[in-house]
């Protein structure tokens, strides 16, 4: 998203939100608001489409039994393939790990594979982002890290939870064989 120039202030401005008709933006230095009409901003495509695929993984990270995570996976794919700025999304891509393992609730050997792979990719864009922010290049950055954040924790607990219960059933394995002769 290009980042606006606040009227009041000169500070970077960074986007809160958007409906139909207005994308809002916030200043980070003073607070001040301001609406622009969407037929003003040549990324209002990308915003709203943006706004609609959050919102459907925070609706379904609360009911993920009933999400259809798969469709939702194609969706985020697919806008992703589309806008160059969505490949360096660290909360679209998070959003992909969240559709493959339900909301972060179940993982299994495929899908550990695959998280992994995207989760890694994630990890260095987000790398790239705290550096960002730290230097104060770009403070429109500072929500997207956030939030983040928030799904890395919940990623690594499912994840966690795959391989301690993997590395468990290893050690039960290793000790069966120590202890049952194998020729009964």
């Amino acid at each position: 998203m290009d980042i606006k120039q606040c009227p009041v202030c000169g500070s970077p401005m960074e986007q809160k939100g958007a409906d139909m008709q207005y994308a809002f933006y916030r200043c980070v230095s003073c607070g001040h608001e301001q609406a622009v009409s969407l037929g003003d901003d040549p990324n209002a495509a990308y915003a709203l489409r943006k706004r609609d695929l959050i919102s459907r993984l925070n609706e379904g990270m609360v009911d993920w039994r009933v999400t259809g995570w798969e469709q939702l996976h194609k969706d985020l794919a697919d806008f992703i393939s589309r806008y160059d700025a969505a490949q360096l999304d660290i909360q679209l891509q998070i959003g992909l790990v969240a559709c493959l393992t339900k909301g972060f609730n179940t993982l299994d050997g495929d899908t550990y594979k695959k998280c992994k792979v995207i989760f890694k990719t994630t990890e260095k864009t987000y790398k790239m982002h705290l550096k960002a922010l730290k230097a104060q290049m770009d403070p429109g950055l500072y929500e997207s890290v956030t939030d983040y954040k928030k799904s890395r924790a919940k990623y690594k607990v499912c994840r966690n939870q795959y391989r301690n219960t993997k590395i468990m059933w290893k050690a039960v394995f290793i000790l069966l064989k120590r202890f049952v002769p194998l020729g009964i």
